[in-house]
C-alpha cells in the first residue's frame, strides 16, 4: 500500500491529532450514516481509545439532520468542549461549519474523498483527490481514515483494514489500484480474524467471506440502520468486543 505521508497535509493531520492526545484535549469524530462513514468513525475511535485519548463521535441522524456537518451540531460539540474535530467521509463542502468552529476556538481537520468544491475549508485537509504526490485519488471515506491510522502508528493501523474494506465494497468506488489491494488483504483478515460484529452480521453458515458476502449480507443490513435513523447502533454494533 502506498504511504499515508504522500497526501497533501497528511502530516499537518498528524502533527495536530498527537498535539491533543498530548495535552488531552477533548477530540470528537465527526462522520456520516452510511457504511462509509460509520466504518470511518470506528477506524479512529478504536485507534484513540486505544492511546487513551478523551474521544467521542457525533454521526448527524439521516431524518432530522441530513447528511454534512451543521453550526447547530457543530455548537453542540463545542458547548460538550471539544477542542478538536476530526471529520470522516465528509467535510470537503463545509466552509461555514469550519469556519464557524474555527471563530469559537475549535480546531477542525477534514478527511473526506468527496469531489472538491471550488472553495476549499480553511483548516488541515486531507483527501487525495488534492494535487499532491498521492498516486491513487478514489479511496472511499473509510480507505482515507485508514491511510490517516497508517501515518499515526504505521502498520499495526492493519489491524483496521477489516472496516475499510467492507466501506469499500460498500461505496462503490471502482476496485482498482490500492482499493483492490485494500480489499484483497482486507479480506484475508475477515477469514481468519473475523470481528465479533462482523461474525453476528455474516452468521455461521459460511465458507469464506467474499466481497459479495460484504456486498449483498452486510453492507446492506449497516446501510439500514442510518436509513432508520439510528446509525448509532451500527457504530456501537462495530465497537463491540464480545458477541453479546
Amino acid at each position: 500500500l502506498h504511504s499515508p505521508m504522500l497526501l497533501l497535509d497528511m502530516d499537518k493531520a498528524v502533527a495536530r491529532i498527537e498535539r491533543a492526545l498530548a495535552d488531552k484535549e477533548k477530540i470528537v469524530i465527526y462522520g456520516d450514516y452510511d457504511v462509509d462513514g460509520v466504518t470511518s468513525v470506528s477506524i479512529l475511535y478504536l485507534y484513540l481509545s486505544a492511546m487513551g485519548a478523551d474521544v467521542s463521535y457525533y454521526i448527524p441522524n439521516r431524518m432530522g439532520e441530513g447528511y454534512g456537518m451543521s453550526e447547530s451540531s457543530v455548537d453542540h460539540l463545542i458547548d460538550e468542549g471539544a477542542n478538536l474535530i476530526v471529520t470522516v467521509d465528509t467535510g470537503i463542502t463545509a466552509n461555514s461549519e469550519v469556519a464557524h468552529a474555527l471563530s469559537r476556538g475549535t480546531d477542525v481537520v477534514v478527511t473526506d474523498h468527496h469531489e472538491l468544491p471550488e472553495v476549499l475549508p480553511d483548516c488541515v485537509i486531507v483527501n487525495p483527490k488534492l494535487k499532491d504526490d498521492y498516486p491513487y485519488d478514489n479511496l472511499c471515506g473509510a480507505g482515507v481514515a485508514f491511510k490517516l491510522a497508517c501515518a499515526l502508528i504505521g502498520d499495526a493501523a492493519y489491524k483496521y483494514l477489516d472496516f475499510a474494506t467492507l466501506a469499500t465494497v460498500a461505496d462503490s468506488v471502482p476496485l482498482l489500484g490500492e482499493n483492490r489491494d485494500i480489499v484483497t488483504e482486507g479480506l484475508k483478515r475477515f477469514n481468519t480474524h473475523m470481528r465479533p460484529c462482523f461474525s453476528m452480521l455474516i452468521g455461521k453458515n459460511y465458507d469464506s467471506v467474499t466481497a459479495q458476502t460484504l456486498a449483498f449480507n452486510v453492507a446492506p443490513r449497516v446501510n439500514a440502520a442510518g436509513r432508520m435513523g439510528d446509525a448509532q447502533s451500527a457504530f456501537r454494533l462495530f465497537i463491540a468486543e464480545k458477541d453479546t
